[in-house]
């Protein structure tokens, strides 16, 4: 972890990039895309923590594994309420609800 400026302001950055990572997964999860092909064409993110979780994310539902087993194997990689709203949404049906 950095302790310098530019370390802390890459953190504080670090939230806006998961924010544009979900809104672009909505507009595909709206578009009827599955996950994976979602998360692929979005491309790289500008935040190492955000594209290290999104490339886990692609891989593991090109596997087809479900998101809430995804998140339990990496917790490190995400925060805990997204966690929970992932796995939840998923599971409830409501993705796109947990997305937005």
């Amino acid at each position: 972890m950095s302790f310098s400026l530019v370390g802390a302001l890459a953190r504080m950055d670090e939230g806006r990039h998961r924010a544009e990572l979900y809104r672009a997964w909505l507009v595909g999860q709206g578009a009827g895309f599955e996950p994976a092909v979602s998360l692929e064409q979005l491309g790289p993110i500008g935040s190492r923590p955000a594209e290290e979780m999104r490339r886990y994310l692609v891989v593991g539902c090109q596997q087809g594994k479900p998101l809430a087993t995804l998140v339990r194997a990496r917790p490190a990689l995400f925060h805990p309420f997204e966690a929970a709203l992932l796995a939840k949404g998923e599971d409830a049906g409501t993705l796109d609800t947990s997305l937005r």
